[in-house]
């Protein structure tokens, strides 16, 4: 009788062992692996901060604000540091004046005549599209002059606006992540000597 007592005691200890570890750890979360992407993500040069400003722009717009398109579309002109930056020092003398007073000043006109109205009329899906060599489909010739004409090329993008069944849409080249910011080149390729 005293082995089945004391086995019965060894058990019921045990048991209550058992339980209170299963309980405990009950309450305890059990360890994540790193949220990789999350991180990438927060990073200033991820293109998602791309895809976030357009998709703000089109929620903004779409509320009734459409001061916000132009104020995102503002934040990727280039500055001539920029453009010092990403091309050989003549190129990049020559493009400055032409950027500063037609390409910012174009893009500004078409934000309330082309932007904001395509927003409007269901133009409010986001793509946000890596551009290079080795993807024909998605890179333009004027991509490809861009790229060919700078000093070493950054990963370059395309965002497009499209409404939701559409494969084409409104399209906006050339942002590249460049002295810690995204910005864009819009239609430099326009202003490039032939190659």
């Amino acid at each position: 009788m005293k082995g089945v007592i004391a086995s019965c005691k060894t058990g019921s200890i045990s048991m209550l062992i058992l339980m209170v570890g299963l309980g405990l750890s009950a309450g305890c979360d059990a360890v994540q692996p790193p949220d990789t992407a999350s991180k990438a993500r927060a990073k200033p040069s991820s293109y998602y901060r791309l895809i976030d400003a357009f998709e703000g722009m089109v929620k903004g717009v779409k509320n009734g604000n459409t001061a916000i398109a132009l104020k995102t579309m503002e934040s990727y002109l280039m500055t001539q540091a920029d453009l010092d930056a990403l091309f050989p020092p003549a190129l990049a003398r020559q493009l400055w004046p032409k950027y500063r007073d037609e390409i910012a000043s174009d893009m500004r006109k078409e934000v309330e005549s082309l932007i904001t109205s395509r927003i409007k009329a269901g133009f409010d899906t986001v793509d946000c599209i890596r551009v290079s060599t080795v993807k024909p489909k998605e890179t333009t010739r004027g991509d490809l002059a861009m790229m060919n004409a700078m000093t070493r090329p950054p990963k370059m993008y395309t965002m497009r606006l499209r409404s939701k069944n559409a494969e084409l849409g409104l399209r906006f080249n050339g942002f590249v992540f460049v002295n810690g910011r995204w910005r864009s080149l819009f239609k430099a390729y326009n202003y490039l000597p032939p190659q």
